[in-house]
């Protein structure tokens, strides 16, 4: 499999691009890609049951009128989309849309398969607003730049103040690795 980063070498998301490699893996009925910031808490196998109506379709994660990749993405693979879906992404790279510090998967993934997308996994990334973890969680997506794991015993006070996902999510992941 190709290295796609080295098409953004200065985007902080370049590794993401490899996201696109994910309808070309043929020889699967269904791929499901977690960020690796992901902290899964149950069984995520439900996902692979979501109907996807044909191959055309993607399931991910709703955003305000489209989808995001950013936590996850549900892939029905086969070599129409995967050809497609790469043809997009170096489309957007070479004509410089998607380029820089902030070049990544999604833009190419939502021109693609446009609305043709099932919502799925909000169950991955919702907290209550003091930053809890709700009852139905099956995983929590961490955002931003602070990840517990940097420094798992004294959290920069700078993003104490800037996400509510500090409390008990990133507690969660203290109990689950330390």
């Amino acid at each position: 499999i190709d290295d796609l980063s080295v098409h953004a070498p200065r985007s902080y998301w370049k590794y993401s691009l490899s996201k696109a490699h994910l309808p070309a893996l043929v020889q699967y009925r269904r791929v499901a890609f977690f960020d690796a910031d992901t902290l899964i808490l149950r069984k995520p196998d439900a996902i692979f049951s979501t109907a996807l109506p044909d191959p055309s379709w993607v399931g991910a994660a709703p955003s305000v009128g489209h989808f995001t990749t950013e936590t996850f993405v549900l892939v029905w693979p086969n070599r129409t989309q995967a050809d497609r879906l790469m043809e997009r992404l170096m489309a957007s790279i070479q004509s410089g849309s998607n380029t820089g510090r902030h070049a990544r998967d999604t833009p190419a993934y939502r021109d693609t398969f446009k609305s043709r997308f099932k919502a799925v996994g909000r169950h991955y990334s919702d907290t209550e607003r003091d930053g809890r973890l709700l009852p139905h969680m099956e995983g929590f997506h961490y955002y931003g730049g602070y990840k517990p794991w940097l420094d798992a015993f004294r959290p920069f006070k700078y993003y104490l103040t800037l996400y509510l996902q500090f409390n008990t999510a990133y507690e969660a992941w203290w109990r689950t690795y330390l």
